[in-house]
């Protein structure tokens, strides 16, 4: 999700007290599926509805989310063709796919919806260096408007908008990892690009993508060098970086890789990380200038997880977490962390074969586990 619509839908629950009680997530376990879960009551997770063998989709996270208009994006990642395919999920316990636009190009780190708009914002893997914009004013025929090209070899992550969703901010890195910023006029049809950063004086390495910590201020991201970094755009035309923490001098054993997932909570000022093994780093942002690191929970013992999600209720205080391990695996896990006393993180593990039958082992299928991506709201 955007991460302009998270801080709006975190702050209403948290201002009044409602609770983000739906997870929709992605898993391949057992087939590349749709779930969505009631988790009102973590002691008695219930499944609400799911799309099942969805074709020819794959689920790593460049996923994006419009809960405006009721919409799922999940661009391609690798095979062919190279589709952006569309779901209405205005009800959740039936989920239909709308519309399958063929986009030439995979989408491998990042994509992002403005709902105000109906543009899809996506960016491409290194060999197309791209950044795609797409009109979905017409969910079931999705259309190009322009795409914007990257410089050569930038690998381009999760992107961000600003709140009027005239300004968009990408991150990358080259092949040597040295790492950069820029800003982009996206008020009219094409990109305009504003201004750049370049910011390797530290490790560059891939990154986890952008989010706001402060609504458009502060955007923050993480390396694969276990580097955190805080940026100032609040004047688009001269970004800066405000502050850098490196959390593998504050954990020892620390391990990041280029699939390291993150979610921030924008009542409560923390930024949640995970690293290889789905280990799950918390930092306090309340102040962009001073980044502070201030816990870490192991959620699961495995071989490393490839990809996963982190998503969170600011109103109770819980992180949900689910991750793809690294080899083939015979059950699925939700990790719920309770965070309320920041100091003594609790772990709730959840057996997803118990809540819906899709997470059953299938060893006819490579099953790696738990979630690909994941979305905490409100339900309908």
């Amino acid at each position: 999700m955007s991460t302009v619509a998270n801080k709006m839908v975190q702050a209403a629950a948290g201002n009044s007290g409602d609770i983000l009680d739906t997870l929709l997530m992605g898993t391949y376990f057992g087939g590349k599926d749709i779930i969505v879960l009631d988790v009102s009551d973590i002691s008695n997770i219930s499944d609400i509805g799911s799309l099942d063998n969805i074709s020819s989709a794959m689920f790593r996270p460049p996923s994006a989310i419009d809960l405006t208009n009721n919409l799922l994006f999940l661009p391609h990642t690798s095979g062919s063709p190279y589709n952006t395919d569309t779901y209405d999920i205005s009800n959740l316990s039936s989920i239909s796919r709308t519309d399958v636009f063929y986009s030439g190009r995979p989408s491998e780190n990042g994509a992002i919806a403005d709902p105000n708009r109906e543009i899809l914002y996506s960016t491409g893997k290194a060999s197309y260096s791209q950044i795609d914009k797409l009109d979905y004013s017409t969910p079931s025929a999705l259309s190009r408007l322009t795409y914007a090209s990257s410089d050569n070899n930038l690998i381009l992550y999760y992107p961000e908008l600003s709140s009027d969703g005239d300004t968009l901010f990408t991150i990358g890195s080259y092949g040597n990892y040295s790492g950069l910023i820029k800003s982009w006029d996206v008020s009219g049809t094409a990109f305009s690009s504003i201004d750049y950063l370049s910011h390797s004086g530290n490790p560059g390495g891939n990154y986890s993508g952008l989010n706001w910590i402060e609504q458009d201020n502060y955007l923050i991201s993480a390396n694969s060098f276990g580097y955190i970094k805080s940026f100032d755009v609040s004047d688009t035309s001269n970004l800066a970086l405000e502050d850098t923490l490196n959390v593998t001098s504050s954990v020892s054993g620390a391990t990041f890789t280029t699939q390291h997932t993150r979610a921030v909570d924008s009542v409560n000022n923390l930024y949640f990380l995970t690293d290889y093994y789905g280990k799950v780093y918390i930092i306090d942002v309340s102040d962009p200038a001073n980044l502070v690191y201030k816990n870490s929970i192991v959620t699961q013992v495995s071989s490393g997880s490839s990809t996963g999600f982190v998503t969170v209720d600011p109103a109770r205080k819980l992180a949900f977490c689910s991750f793809q391990s690294g080899g083939h695996v015979t059950k699925a896990y939700l990790y719920v962390i309770d965070y309320s006393d920041i100091n003594n993180l609790s772990l709730t593990t959840v057996d997803l074969e118990t809540v819906n039958s899709d997470f059953a082992p299938n060893s006819a299928l490579y099953s790696v586990g738990g979630g690909t991506f994941g979305y905490l709201f409100k339900g309908q």
